[in-house]
């Protein structure tokens, strides 16, 4: 192994020691170059705090005028929600999910009453996207179910409950003519689909009294594969094509069509389905307030936490502009 010179020695010292004294030797030029240019330095970081301090402030004014902005909204949703203060907004609030749901309830009865009517009439199905293949009943129940919402919110547009674009369109003078109009189109309509949904319901009541003298009839004889269909489960979506129907003998048929005559002569059952009827829709339509006042507190919960989230915003860049003039002042000291 080959020994180094004391040349090499010294030089390998030498360059050791400058690798220590450089970094010392640019500090200490920086802060004589500071110290020559003080001024010069003091107005640039002075300006820089500026700047920084200056964007903390826009930024927290901006987010506090959107801020502000929210808030008007929320008294104005607020104000329409509970009526211009007559009604609390704690009770509405408790008092809106209770009867959404009872509302939701009846909804869904009058999708399934009109449902299995229309099915009773055409029972093909059909392919929709994103939803596959959908019973063309219960489409078309969509249709009198909606009339029924439809009429209930033009009811308390009518009362006052919600805004009627087209009587403030109409004008002054024409808004009482429109407004008696409308009324008197709400009342027709009601009375139609109070009258329509009480054949509806009958036609739903024999058709299910249909079925179950068929299945009773099957479970005596536990041969329900081999009796006559009377037609599809009303209160079920269709899975399979029904079996082929066949002829039943004459003791059989006498015994179902007895039964069929007993249920659709049984009063109190009838009057019993067609009044769950007529009360699932008077309920919905009367209801109909419920599916707005929802919408309203849901918005009303909503620009809470958009409010909320502004107002924490401009509250952090309230903070970062503090900080930065806490910042400044330390450095000043310096």
């Amino acid at each position: 192994m080959k020994t180094p010179s004391s040349f090499e020695t010294l030089s390998q010292s030498g360059l050791g020691l400058l690798g220590l004294l450089l970094p010392v030797l640019a500090v200490a030029l920086t802060l004589a170059l500071l110290a020559y240019h003080y001024s010069l330095v003091r107005a640039i970081v002075e300006q820089a705090f500026g700047i920084v301090h200056g964007l903390w402030d826009r930024l927290a004014d901006g987010f506090r005028h959107l801020s502000d902005a929210v808030a008007i909204s929320l008294r104005n949703l607020s104000r329409h929600a509970t009526r211009d203060g007559k009604w609390p907004l704690v009770a509405l609030a408790v008092a809106v999910p209770v009867l959404l749901a009872l509302f939701l309830v009846m909804v869904i009865y009058d999708i399934r009453l009109w449902g299995s009517y229309f099915e009773a009439l055409f029972g093909e199905t059909i392919e929709l996207p994103l939803l596959g293949e959908v019973p063309g009943g219960t489409l078309s129940a969509l249709f009198p179910v909606s009339a029924s919402l439809l009429l209930g919110a033009l009811a308390e547009s009518l009362l006052g409950l919600h805004p009627l674009p087209l009587a403030d369109l109409a004008g002054p003078r024409l808004a009482g003519g429109m407004r008696a109009g409308l009324a008197v189109v709400a009342a027709l309509l009601w009375l139609f689909l109070t009258v329509t949904v009480l054949d509806v319901s009958n036609v739903v009541y024999e058709e299910l009294g249909r079925q179950v003298a068929a299945q009773r009839v099957a479970e005596e004889f536990d041969s329900d594969a081999t009796l006559a269909q009377p037609g599809p489960d009303l209160f079920s979506l269709p899975t399979a094509a029904p079996a082929a129907p066949v002829e039943l003998d004459a003791r059989t048929a006498a015994k179902q069509q007895a039964l069929i005559e007993a249920w659709n002569g049984d009063g109190r059952r009838r009057a019993m389905f067609n009044g769950l009827a007529e009360v699932s829709l008077q309920l919905s339509i009367i209801f109909s307030w419920t599916i707005f006042a929802a919408l309203a507190l849901a918005g009303l919960v909503g620009l809470g936490l958009v409010f909320l989230g502004l107002r924490g915003a401009s509250a952090l860049m309230s903070l970062g502009g503090w900080l930065t003039r806490v910042l400044y002042v330390l450095v000043q000291r310096l």
